[in-house]
């Protein structure tokens, strides 16, 4: 999402985009759009058909080694005939079409950009365990020999070495909401409880974090507190996500415009962050789009995760959010009660948080340094550029 706003709302690029499969690209308005053509970069049939056999992990494990195997010459021959002044690919999480990208650089000439805005194994590792080490080496081996890095935190551009070529560029958040009415928090009480959003992926680790918080407040019957959820591909029980429906909790994946209503007749915003040791490094260096959607709503956030993470160390900065650091979802409950009671506080974080977006994260902001960066590459006079860019950065604001 943060690229998309970026590349194609902002109307400052003509982009070409290279799409491995429909649903990557239906999501998003880039038929018809002007600015932005596109080209279907799916993997060979057959090669599809050998992944869904017993070699799975082996056949994953070499496509995310030598990706750049499955760059067509068709699309050789689209992006020549585009003439783009860059080829941009996303990193992290790892799979083939970093490769590819780098690989179309370099027949075409032009500067490659990459952005590290999650770890290589976020997700899902599904290559044999053998390749980890491997697979980890070419996710830095790109860090390294990209014309431009761009890391979404200060911790990733530390993990993966830093560098005169690699700086930190915040995800892009949404513009400032018009909710229609100004907040004012009151004593929630069992007919009128205090009404907490989540609205993100549920994937991976996040589903079980609502699934244990929640489950945990009906264990105390406690009318006080009132959730709502909205995202996709949950990861939490069967009789959990049959509880959530039943009750009208969980309202599935809905549009961004739809959350931001949601969002205005809710008292506390949840920011999730995942505690275990397993997924340190990934929670550790990337840096959540949906903190920063959160702060343009205009509505108190609590962060539950470790001390470590990204969230928790950007909110302390700018004491932006109640920050819950305990992994006890009984921990989370008793935050967000004290925070239900607490007026005073619920209307100093909307302030605080509003302070942090008008500055570093203020999504033109962040625009302007994506921008300049590109700029300074482009007139550079980068040996391996065969053709300048007419394009000039013009106010976002």
């Amino acid at each position: 999402m943060t690229f998309h706003r970026h590349f194609i709302q902002s109307g400052d690029f003509n982009v070409l985009i290279a799409y491995t499969s429909l649903a990557s690209i239906q999501s998003q308005p880039y038929f018809g759009n002007p600015f932005c053509e596109s080209y279907q970069a799916f993997l060979p049939r057959i090669w599809l058909r050998l992944l869904n056999t017993r070699f799975h992990g082996l056949l994953v494990g070499l496509q995310e080694l030598f990706g750049g195997i499955f760059l067509k010459t068709s699309l050789i021959k689209r992006a020549r005939n585009f003439q783009p002044d860059i080829i941009f690919t996303v990193a992290g999480s790892w799979d083939w079409t970093p490769l590819a990208a780098q690989r179309l650089a370099r027949i075409i000439g032009v500067p490659l950009v990459a952005s590290f805005n999650d770890w290589y194994d976020y997700g899902s590792f599904s290559a044999w365990p053998m390749f980890r080490p491997l697979i980890r080496a070419r996710f830095f081996r790109l860090f390294q020999t990209c014309d431009l890095a761009l890391c979404t935190s200060p911790s990733m551009l530390a993990e993966l070495g830093g560098g005169k070529h690699a700086h930190v560029l915040y995800p892009t958040g949404a513009e400032i909401q018009q909710l229609g009415c100004k907040y004012l928090p009151s004593q929630p009480t069992s007919s009128s409880p205090l009404k907490i959003l989540f609205g993100g992926s549920l994937g991976d680790w996040y589903g079980p974090m609502l699934e244990r918080l929640i489950t945990c407040n009906l264990h105390f019957s406690n009318s006080f507190l009132e959730f709502l959820i909205f995202g996709a591909n949950p990861t939490w029980s069967e009789q959990f996500h049959d509880f959530v429906l039943k009750n009208g909790i969980y309202k599935g994946l809905i549009p961004f415009e739809q959350l931001a209503d949601y969002a205005s007749s809710s008292d506390v915003l949840l920011l999730l962050m995942g505690f275990e040791e397993s997924v340190r490094i990934i929670e550790s260096t990337s840096f959540k789009t949906k903190f920063l959607d959160y702060l343009s709503f205009g509505r108190p956030i609590l962060v539950w995760g470790p001390r470590y993470c990204t969230a928790v160390a950007a909110a302390q900065k700018y004491d932006s959010a109640e920050i819950v650091t305990d992994s006890s979802p009984i921990a989370c409950l008793e935050a967000l009660s004290r925070l239900g009671s607490d007026l005073q506080r619920r209307t100093q974080l909307i302030t605080n948080a509003s302070n942090m977006l008008q500055g570093d994260f203020h999504p033109s902001t962040i625009h302007k340094q994506l921008l300049a960066r590109l700029y300074n590459l482009v007139e550079s006079g980068n040996s391996s550029l065969k053709h300048s860019t007419s394009y000039q950065p013009h106010d976002s604001n």
